[in-house]
């Protein structure tokens, strides 16, 4: 469970700095 938030987290990184072009980083 914690992998799968883990991984959902980092999709939701990549979808936002791809989205925001690198400007919101979230470091977990």
């Amino acid at each position: 469970m914690l992998s799968f938030n883990r991984f959902s987290v980092s999709a939701l990184e990549f979808l936002l700095s791809k989205v925001f072009g690198s400007f919101v980083y979230i470091p977990i």
